[in-house]
């Protein structure tokens, strides 16, 4: 049986620290030695109260301030804080007003320093004594939590889970630490160990706070009830399934010492299950979600190497699915969490998911692997919610796009949109269903020349010696890929290509001659220097040249006003092979070197002469 907390009882009582205020006005009257009655009386406001066990409290004016006054036994005195005090004429009980004169009692009771004292100290002259110092208030969890989960209190369990929370009880005066372990459903040695200031378990002070470790495995939270008028605590049991009358009274046996008697309006407390909160079953979820993932964990670490095959890859297997179990459980906390602390609609930042996270590791901050593993799992979600933002960004740019009815508009319309965009959304738009379909109807509006619906018939065709269906696709390859994005022109290109492999395939299986013309390799070129930087750019590069189209004096001409070589050195790299054009490489060097002394002769000759230079002339 543990000590009831005590505290003003019997002759006991205890004056908190106050001011005095000039415009109270006290007067302390005796009425015989055994009486222990006194009135108060203030400006402001008259009240009478009545004192136990010979001791009484007085409250003055000025901001409701407690103040605290003591009856001096038998001494007869008149106390006025405005006026000096007088010395009673007749003094019924020998020394009692000797020892502390009138104008000591005043500093003691009005500025706080009489804390404790008793009415035989008073009258006796003994010492009064100062008060004792608060007891040390509760320390926080992670300095308890590595005790509180001790196998030792959970039946040998190891690993045992954290407490959900903890509930900070407030010692009443009669509570005894067994009274509180009856009303949370837990232990005086759990309760112990979460209160390492306790120091023993027999010793517990009026207003000291308590920590109780609440949780799966820990202690629960009661509920409160009011007693009925004729209601009996065996009445009062039967609405709160499984509590027994037994339970209430010795979760409120300071309360209710005899079971038998109770009183209505009696406010007891039923060490019941209280509904389990949102949050506090997303709590529980985690918890048993990193319990599962543990111990897979520990089940694959302790295979041996003789362990077959099958069987590694099967607890592999569990291990993965618990860790993504793991995240999912604690995704779900998270934002309930947040649920629980924004106002209804407001998005979280990730300041919030920040901080939910702390709150959600606090409770294992004390184990270094269980925190390792909840930061993983809050790493991994971050990363899922900024790539979540980067789509959404993607997803609206590419559906701003999507308005635009014209093919060529809508592609540059995403364009502009990627020029300021950051490289995570540029990528993930690009590669978004939503623009491939937005490349693909640029392309196929490009490629239009080349259906032979569209060309009525003439498939091929030519006009004034031209591949009339071809030049027209270039030309429309070109105006739809003009100030693209480079990776982006690439894909315009890389959807084209198709339609033009067809094209090229019955163009040659007809004419046994070279696909393209001069005019429209010109065009092309163009468009494919756009993208060459680009690994799609030079795929494109390669499959137009394996689609035979190649033209010696088209590419020349482009080197020629500066275009890149890369198309004639691409050519001259095909491995050697009996086809249209003979040897590939001395084709590709001699239509390099044409292109280049026709590019610098064209830079000698329109290179303007330097102002103030004379020109001298020949001869």
């Amino acid at each position: 049986m543990t000590a009831r907390a005590t505290g003003f009882h019997g002759s006991m009582w205890k004056s908190p620290a106050g001011q005095y205020s000039p415009s109270g006005r006290c007067t302390i009257r005796s009425r015989g030695a055994g009486s222990g009655a006194m009135a108060c009386f203030t400006e402001r406001n008259r009240r009478r109260h009545r004192s136990v066990a010979l001791a009484a409290r007085c409250r003055a004016s000025h901001a409701g301030q407690a103040m605290a006054v003591g009856r001096a036994a038998g001494t007869g005195a008149t106390w006025q804080p405005d006026r000096p005090c007088r010395t009673p004429s007749k003094l019924t009980n020998g020394n009692a007003a000797s020892w502390l004169s009138c104008e000591r009692l005043h500093k003691l009771l009005w500025t706080g320093e009489l804390a404790m004292h008793t009415v035989s100290d008073v009258n006796h002259g003994r010492r009064i004594q100062a008060p004792p110092p608060p007891p040390p208030p509760p320390p926080p969890r992670e300095k308890v939590d590595p005790a509180v989960r001790a196998p030792a209190l959970h039946k040998g369990q190891k690993d045992a889970p954290p407490p959900e929370h903890y509930v900070q009880h407030e010692v009443q005066r009669g509570e005894t630490l067994t009274e509180v372990s009856h009303r949370y459903q837990t232990t005086v040695p759990m309760i112990q160990a979460a209160n390492p200031q306790i120091k023993d378990a027999d010793q517990i002070e009026i207003g000291q706070k308590v920590n109780v470790p609440i949780g799966v495995g820990y202690g629960k939270e009661p509920t409160a009830d009011v007693v009925e008028p004729g209601q009996s605590l065996t009445d009062m049991a039967k609405a709160h399934p499984g509590v027994s009358p037994y339970d209430i009274a010795s979760a409120n046996r300071h309360q209710v010492p005899n079971p038998n008697l109770i009183y209505p309006g009696q406010k007891l407390w039923v060490p019941a299950d209280k509904p389990a909160t949102p949050l506090e079953q997303k709590v529980r979820a985690t918890d048993q979600a990193l319990a599962t993932y543990k111990g897979a964990e520990r089940t694959y670490d302790g295979l041996t190497d003789s362990a077959p095959s099958p069987a590694r890859l099967r607890v592999y297997d569990d291990m993965v699915t618990a860790k993504a179990d793991l995240k999912t459980a604690v995704n779900a906390e998270l934002e309930q969490r947040l649920r629980d602390k924004l106002p209804a609609g407001q998005d979280p930042s990730e300041k919030d998911y920040d901080a939910a996270g702390k709150e959600l590791t606090a409770r294992y901050t004390s184990d270094k692997g269980d925190s390792a593993k909840l930061n993983e799992a809050l790493k991994s979600l971050a990363g899922d919610r900024e790539q979540a933002r980067v789509q959404k960004q993607a997803d609206d740019i590419v559906a701003k796009a999507k308005q635009e009815s014209d093919p060529g508009k809508a592609v540059q319309s995403l364009n502009d949109q990627l020029k300021t965009s950051s490289p995570e959304v540029r990528k993930a738009a690009l590669a978004s269903q939503g623009a491939q379909d937005v490349v693909q109807k640029a392309s196929d509006w490009a490629m239009e020349p080349l259906d032979p619906k569209q060309a009525k018939g003439r498939y091929p065709g030519y006009m004034m010696g031209e591949r009339m269906e071809g030049q027209r696709a270039a030309e429309r390859l070109d105006q739809v890929t003009k100030g693209l994005d480079p990776e982006l022109a690439a894909q315009v290109v890389d959807k084209s290509l198709p339609k033009l492999e067809q094209y090229a395939k019955v163009y040659q299986d007809t004419y046994k001659t070279p696909v393209i013309g001069e005019k429209e390799m010109g065009t092309t070129l163009k468009v494919l220097e756009r993208s060459l930087d680009t690994p799609t750019g030079k795929a494109n590069m390669d499959r137009m040249l394996k689609m035979g189209m190649w033209n010696a004096p088209a590419v020349t001409q482009h080197i020629a006003e500066g275009g890149r070589p890369d198309y004639a050195i691409a050519f001259g790299q095909q491995p050697k092979k009996e086809g249209l054009y003979g040897d590939y490489a001395a084709i590709s060097k001699h239509v390099i070197e044409t292109g280049t002394t026709q590019f610098r002769e064209k830079s000698r000759k329109t290179r303007a002469p330097m102002p103030g230079t004379w020109r001298r002339s020949a001869g």
